[in-house]
């Protein structure tokens, strides 16, 4: 497998790039998602045969922002949110 590489921002629209880093496996990148932003390109498995996991673990503590709360939605529908109005 080959990991997915990560990219940092300090804005919303990516124009301001802090960081490219692909991570090894094991690896956690743990960020606070109102202050620091974040995408990723997707990951190819080298062995299309051999078993194969990949984990994303979102702890909404409190999400302050709209844009993330409906960006979870959008992909988690399942997902709890502590939702304020």
């Amino acid at each position: 497998m080959v990991g997915a590489e990560n990219h940092l921002y300090a804005d919303k629209a990516g124009t301001q790039p802090l960081v490219d880093i692909t991570l090894n496996p094991g690896d956690i990148l743990h960020l606070s998602d109102d202050r620091l932003f974040h995408s990723v390109d997707g990951i190819e498995q080298l062995d299309s045969e051999a078993p194969f996991e990949r984990f994303i673990i979102i702890i909404n503590s409190r999400f302050v922002d709209d844009f993330q709360n409906r960006m979870l939605r959008r992909h988690f529908p399942e997902a709890v949110l502590n939702e304020s109005y």
